[in-house]
């Protein structure tokens, strides 16, 4: 029998948790999986026990969905290793790893729409800054990268442009001052985070800083990411990608 784990980062706030799992358990009517359990990273249950709760349901085939935006520490490395240590307690068990949502079209087509929703009507020129936590591993970088590129064919007469809080390079605070400081009288500052994170709050604290420095310029804060249609969608394919 085939199961569904979802994995999320988790939070050292219990509440934040249990949004994050209220929400991921309402993906049990688009997928189409009689077993389906939550698990998380950093809180509990952990990957070991989610799996534990599969097996005991009677699974024998396990996807593990990463409900990560990008191929970081996370996807890359901390994830397979506790899947490594849970098959040598269920060695009899086929466990498969999903992808992260990456550059989904679901994921670009929702990010262009939540731009559409504030953004201003005027002939001054425009920007998009993304905004991402940074990784030192690679992929995460060149898949955002990827998900810049192709937002922009999406948004066409808006430029688009990249930032990182940490690790990586631009960094967001510098990205948005060079902004600031050119031709573009409207900058648009997407968080690339679930609504279910703490950054998105820092980003709009930021910004609000920023707002404050230069009110020459229009600096508008976008809605994070929500578990709305288009991404339960995004999930909801990445588990087909392994179960078919």
């Amino acid at each position: 029998m085939k199961a569904v784990l979802y994995i999320a980062h988790g939070s050292k706030n219990e509440q934040t948790n249990k949004r994050m799992r209220l929400e991921l358990e309402k993906l049990s009517s688009l997928v189409d999986m009689q077993i389906q359990q939550v698990a998380f990273l950093e809180a509990d249950p952990n990957i070991k026990e989610g799996i534990a709760q599969c097996v005991k349901k009677g699974a024998t085939e396990i996807i593990l969905m990463p409900v990560f935006l990008l191929p970081g520490v996370h996807v890359i490395k901390d994830i397979p290793e506790q899947v490594h240590s849970a098959q040598l307690t269920y060695p009899d068990v086929t466990i498969h790893i999903g992808e992260p949502l990456a550059a989904s079209s679901q994921l670009i087509t929702d990010t262009a729409d939540r731009i559409f929703n504030k953004k201003i009507e005027t002939k001054e020129k425009q920007a998009v800054l993304l905004v991402s936590h940074g990784s030192r591993y690679k992929e995460a970088s060149e898949t955002f990268q990827l998900f810049t590129e192709q937002l922009q064919k999406e948004l066409k007469d808006i430029s688009v442009y990249d930032s990182y809080l940490k690790t990586s390079e631009p960094s967001f605070k510098a990205k948005l001052e060079e902004l600031v400081k050119t031709d573009y009288q409207v900058i648009y500052v997407v968080p690339h985070f679930f609504s279910i994170n703490s950054f998105p709050e820092k980003i709009e604290q930021t910004v609000t800083a920023f707002q404050q420095m230069f009110n020459e310029n229009s600096i508008v804060c976008i809605d994070p990411i929500d578990f709305n249609e288009n991404i339960k969608i995004a999930i909801q394919n990445r588990v087909k990608m392994i179960d078919n």
